[in-house]
This record gives structure tokens, C-alpha cells and sequence, in this order.
């Protein structure tokens, strides 16, 4: 079995073919916004080959900031789209509280070893609902249908809007995000979330209704933004009720993570979390 390897920067990744359809990636050093292309390409590729049950191996990774966790998000859509899915190996304590922090815990299978990662992908396979079975495989549940839109060929870009959010408490804020959320766009959402933590407004809903496509790092962003004000005590809501944008995170499991409302107007400030 051939291991192929492709590094940049401080993040190497190298993938093995385990089978017909099952690939062994392995993540070594750091995944961050410099770098995770490289871990995008890899795990790209590989699902165009037809490998579809796909092992990720945390093991010796150091580090992974909202746009890595954005690109495994990404592939787990595309896996399961296609009838696969993305199981991971456990990294380091430090790693491991990022994913908990974003609630990835609740959306990703992880395992202690790969061989262990390895024997859950059959049940997978053939198809078995493992919702119901007990252990970290039950947060994963196959999705079957068509894939999620693919980016338009032209780019409409991304628009950004703060209006007036429904309660006055200096501590909430309600930004309309329109266009395209995609890798050329993404960056400016971030900026933005960041300005508005620093400017003291932790409580943030996200009205993603008039969103025409959403993919990998726009989830990644919407994430790190979560992260990151769940960091000073507060939160960040969707409100989104566009079908499509609703199947992405639904593909995603990230259903489970953010609270969802309507329309906005409707949508009830996001709580602060207690200290």
C-alpha cells in the first residue's frame, strides 16, 4: 500500500488506501489558515478517487484553528453525500478540547486507535443506521440523497450588514450575511465576528437568510466564531430558514450545534453562557 505524502509549512499530510473505498489520513503539526489547504487538497482528492470511508488520524497533530476545523467539516458533507463518512482518531488533550469547545464531539466519530477507527467504517458501509449504538459512533448518522449545491461558477461575493438587534443591552447584535459564504468570502465574516467580540458584542445571532451558497470554510468561520465568543461568556445563533442552506447543516450534523431560528426578527437573542 502506497502512503503519499504532501507537506506545508509546519503541517504535513500522508494518506494511505486501506481498501477499495477506505483511506488512512494522517495529520502532522499544525492545521491553521496557512496551512489547511494542504489538508483540503488532500482530503479532496481522495474522495474524487472514490474513497468515501475515510479514517483521519489526530494523533500527532499539534494544533487546529477554525479553518481546519472548517475543512473537516467540509469532508465530512462530502462523504456522507456520496454514502461514506469521516471518523477520527483522537489527538492530543489540548486538540481534543477545541473540538469540544465547537460541540465537533457531537458531530464527529472519534476513536483511540486507527484500527479501532478502522472496524467502525463496515457498519457505515453497508449502510447501518448507527445513531442508536452506543459509544462515539452514535453522533454520526449516515446522510443519503443528493450532494449539497456546488459553488456557482461566478462568485456574487459576500455582504455584511449590522441592524438593530432586539434587545438594547450593549451586549447583543444581530449581522445579516447575503452573497456567497465560500473560501473567497469567509475571511471577511471572520474579521467581522472578531470586531464585533472586541467592541463587547458576545451575543450574536446570524441571519443567513438571504445566503445563497454556503460550504467548508464558511461553516469554519461560523465555528471559530462560536468558539470565540462562547470564550467570553456568550454565543452565536443562525437564523436561517433558506432550504438549502438548512440541508448544509443538517449534512454537517451542525444542526446540533448552533441554535437555529427563523427569521430573524422572530429569533430570540442567543443566552450567555454561565462562567
Amino acid at each position: 500500500m502506497e502512503t503519499i505524502t504532501a507537506s506545508w509549512g509546519g503541517l504535513a499530510v500522508s494518506h494511505e488506501h486501506v481498501s477499495a473505498t477506505t483511506t488512512v489520513l494522517t495529520v502532522v503539526g499544525e492545521a491553521d489558515v496557512y496551512t489547511s489547504p494542504t489538508l483540503r487538497v488532500a482530503l479532496v482528492n481522495v474522495i474524487e478517487q472514490g474513497h468515501v470511508q475515510l479514517v483521519v488520524d489526530l494523533t500527532d497533530c499539534e494544533s487546529m484553528d477554525s479553518t481546519g476545523l472548517g475543512v473537516l467539516v467540509g469532508a465530512l458533507k462530502r462523504t456522507r453525500a456520496l454514502g461514506g463518512t469521516l471518523v477520527c482518531v483522537k489527538g492530543e488533550p489540548s486538540l481534543m478540547k477545541m473540538f469540544r469547545i465547537t460541540g465537533l464531539t457531537r458531530v464527529f466519530a472519534f476513536h483511540d486507535s486507527v484500527a479501532q477507527a478502522e472496524a467502525s467504517l463496515p457498519l457505515r458501509a453497508a449502510g447501518i443506521d448507527v445513531a442508536s449504538t452506543p459509544g462515539p459512533a452514535a453522533a454520526v448518522r449516515p446522510v443519503d440523497g443528493p450532494s449539497a449545491p456546488q459553488h456557482p461558477e461566478f462568485c456574487p461575493g459576500l455582504e455584511l450588514s449590522e441592524e438593530e438587534p432586539a434587545e438594547q443591552d450593549g451586549h447583543s447584535a444581530l449581522l445579516a450575511v447575503s452573497g456567497c459564504l465560500c473560501r473567497n468570502t469567509a475571511a471577511g465574516l471572520r474579521e467581522r465576528i472578531r470586531d464585533l467580540a472586541e467592541r463587547g458584542s458576545t451575543r450574536l445571532l446570524v441571519d443567513l437568510n438571504g445566503l445563497g451558497h454556503l460550504d467548508g470554510p464558511g461553516l469554519g468561520v461560523l465555528v471559530g466564531g462560536l468558539k470565540l465568543l462562547r470564550s467570553k461568556d456568550g454565543t452565536l445563533a443562525l437564523a436561517v430558514a433558506e432550504p438549502r442552506i438548512l440541508k448544509v447543516l443538517r449534512l454537517t450534523g451542525l444542526v446540533k450545534i448552533f441554535d437555529i431560528h427563523g427569521a430573524a426578527p422572530e429569533a430570540p437573542r442567543p443566552p450567555a453562557r454561565a462562567a
